[in-house]
């Protein structure tokens, strides 16, 4: 019975398809096993017995099956791209492919699809004649690279080749500025140290422009160069940018329209406008922010403008006028003319005047260099109304010739007053003048050194000019002085003129003045010392602190309000209020204090 099972299923087995060496072999099926099938895969074409299948099909030992395969060939191709001005030409290529089916061998198997491995295979035919014909068609003419071409036809792989190059433009230089001071406000100081000592409010300083100073010198801009693409034509190059620089305060332009120079002492400044800069010299130091270790103490020989507050252990220090918009906290303040604060002063040091400045006025020290100079002017002008000076070596060579006669012959003192004046601005002799001194020895110091370099008395002349307006500026008399401020706090003002409080009044502040002191509000302790009359809406506190306020024997106290415990004393005479007194207007008469 086993026998006879086994028998059967020897009986029934399934077809079989198999590839091998490109050749299609079929075993047929048995009984009832399943037919062999066979199939064609992607780009193959299957013939059985002559006729062509594009799907699935039984077969058998007896059929005659073709597998036949599409074989392609794909010749070399060109494209020529140009850079966005065309200054260079690329040529991408593609070497030729043949490309060629082998049937792949399969296994054994019931249901049969054909594949096929693609062989491809990379040629050149190009030619140099081909390959410049398609540079020419593309409208290359200029820069064409022969090497370049060499390595094209040689290629078997995908590749991009710079063909051609044109000239490339130069480019344009755009004018631009040259500047001889620091661009801004300040400049950092020198901080080295030994000791590595630093003051972080003295870290910076002001930049100060002295007169007939260069600051700055246009350059014009430098045309560019064509350059040629690689089909011939032009590429312009960039046109250079313009700047148009405009004279503003404090400067002149020479006639060249490219040199500024200073016609004042002050701040170089720059505004832009478009393309065009305008260049000042300013004389106020405007400052838009508070006073505070970020910018250091400020120190000016001109006036300065606070718009925002003084802050903490800073100081301010002006040889002309000081006007602060903000409060003053805790900082000093000093001035050689006005001083003008609209915001409150609390814990801080107000003075103005000479007074409040360090060193010795260097108004007589200018004056005696200034009557030499003099001399030296007086001399060159009758030289000049001499017949024989019209003729002599110094018309020819210059005046300095002469200038060095004179120092050597008449004016010998006259170099070492100008080196004294460097050594003791050296020595702080001057305190805030010295910056002042120093200017105008880098002026002098000409006479110091090869005068044959002054080649005209103009020279000399503004030299004397310079002399002339700084002595004027530098003497105790051009002095005006005052202090206007709103509110003061347990603060300290002092003033070689006036000094007017003009709002809520001062609170434990002492008050120095050689001419009037007028304060508009409350008085309430603290001290008031003043040459001239003193005039006051009400002073004192009930219970609080004295007030005392002072003026000489010729002067007056004026006030609505006096309240008791209140001292006044005019010339020598001293007067202490009992009570609150109205309408008083304090003055001697009589070698006595009459009170109305």
């Amino acid at each position: 019975m086993l026998d006879k099972k086994n028998k059967n299923m020897n009986a029934n087995e399934d077809g079989m398809v198999w590839i091998e060496s490109q050749k299609v072999f079929v075993k047929n099926n048995k009984g009832t096993g399943i037919p062999p099938t066979i199939a064609p895969g992607k780009g193959i074409t299957l013939k059985v017995d002559g006729i062509i299948y594009n799907h699935i099909t039984i077969v058998d030992s007896n059929c005659n099956i073709e597998i036949i395969t599409n074989n392609e060939t794909i010749e070399p191709s060109f494209e020529v791209s140009f850079s966005e001005e065309k200054l260079y030409a690329y040529l991408e290529f593609k070497p030729g492919i043949n490309k060629s089916m082998k049937i792949k061998n399969h296994d054994p198997q019931n249901s049969l699809v054909i594949n096929l491995d693609e062989i491809r295979v990379p040629f050149n035919n190009t030619t140099r004649d081909k390959v410049i014909e398609v540079i020419s068609k593309s409208g290359v003419v200029v820069g064409i690279i022969e090497k370049a071409i060499d390595e094209v036809i040689k290629s078997t792989i995908e590749q991009k080749f710079l063909i051609a190059q044109g000239v490339e433009s130069v480019n344009s230089s755009d004018a631009y500025i040259e500047y001889f001071f620091d661009v801004g406000n300040y400049k950092k100081k020198n901080l080295e140290d030994p000791d590595d000592n630093i003051n972080y409010r003295d870290m910076w300083e002001i930049n100060y422009i002295e007169q007939n100073s260069i600051i700055a010198i246009k350059h014009n801009g430098i045309e560019g160069k064509k350059g040629i693409d690689v089909k011939g034509e032009d590429i312009e190059p960039i046109k250079p940018k313009d700047i148009r620089i405009i004279s503003g305060d404090g400067v002149v332009i020479d006639d060249t329209g490219l040199l500024v120079k200073t016609t004042t002492s002050g701040i170089p400044t720059m505004v832009y406008k478009g393309n065009d800069i305008q260049f000042n010299v300013l004389r106020i130091f405007k400052i838009k922010h508070d006073i505070d270790l970020s910018i250091g103490n400020i120190q000016y020989p001109y006036d300065i403008s606070i718009d925002g507050n003084v802050n903490e252990s800073m100081k301010v220090s002006s040889l002309d006028n000081v006007s602060i918009k903000g409060n003053v906290y805790f900082a000093t303040v000093t001035a050689l003319n006005d001083i003008s604060i609209k915001g409150n002063t609390i814990s801080s040091k107000i003075s103005s005047g000479p007074g409040s400045l360090s060193g010795t006025f260097l108004g007589g020290d200018l004056q005696d260099i200034l009557d030499g100079l003099n001399i030296m002017i007086m001399l060159i002008e009758q030289l000049k109304k001499n017949a024989a000076f019209m003729d002599s070596d110094i018309k020819r060579e210059g005046i300095g010739v002469l200038v060095k006669q004179i120092l050597n012959l008449k004016l010998k003192d006259l170099p070492q007053k100008i080196f004294n004046l460097f050594l003791d601005a050296k020595k702080d002799k001057f305190g805030v003048f010295n910056t002042i001194a120093f200017e105008i020895y880098e002026c002098l110091k000409v006479f110091l050194s090869d005068c044959t370099v002054i080649k005209s008395e103009d020279e000399v002349y503004k030299i004397k000019e310079i002399l002339v307006e700084n002595v004027k500026r530098c003497s105790p008399q051009a002095i005006r002085s005052s202090i206007t401020i709103n509110s003061s706090h347990n603060s300290e003002l002092c003033s070689d003129g006036s000094i007017r409080v003009i709002g809520k009044g001062c609170y434990n502040t002492k008050i120095f003045s050689k001419k009037e002191v007028i304060v508009n509000g409350s008085f309430v302790g603290g001290e008031i010392i003043s040459e001239r009359y003193i005039k006051l809406s009400k002073v004192g506190t009930h219970g609080g602190s004295k007030s005392y306020i002072q003026t000489n024997a010729n002067g007056s106290i004026i006030a609505e309000v006096i309240l008791e415990g209140t001292v006044i004393k005019i010339g020598e005479k001293i007067y202490e209020f009992k009570k609150t007194e109205r309408s008083i207007n304090a003055r001697l008469v009589n070698d006595e204090i009459v009170l109305r």
